[in-house]
């Protein structure tokens, strides 16, 4: 069986979720005299990592389930997969309410970049 090349209908949500964000954090930046780079970068984490933690909390079993057939870890341990959205959702609080930077970083490169590799 052979599946449909994907259009830019079946990335249709991810665009418009991804340009919400921009738009939003954008905004955000708004009142100020110039644009902060690193400020918006900030709160574009925040954003990302807070929407789409919320859509893995939509079906956290569906979720754990998926994940766990392309990612190393989630793969040997199914708590991993329950976890992670979590995990994620504490990256965008923290980058929302500018918690310990370099802790949130480095915290945010070691989670994404396990992840990474099964991907």
């Amino acid at each position: 069986m052979d599946l449909p090349e994907p259009s830019v209908t079946t990335y249709k949500p991810l665009i418009l979720i991804v340009a919400f964000i921009i738009g939003t954090t954008l905004l955000s930046q708004w009142p100020f005299d110039t644009i902060s780079f690193m400020e918006w970068m900030r709160n574009f984490m925040a954003g990302f990592f807070i929407v789409f933690a919320f859509f893995k909390l939509l079906n956290l079993n569906g979720f754990a389930s998926s994940y766990s057939m392309y990612d190393i870890i989630a793969a040997k341990w199914n708590g991993w997969g329950y976890m992670y959205p979590f995990l994620e959702l504490a990256l965008g609080v923290s980058y929302l309410i500018n918690f310990n930077p370099a802790f949130t970083n480095w915290a945010t490169i070691i989670i994404l970049g396990i992840s990474s590799i099964g991907v």
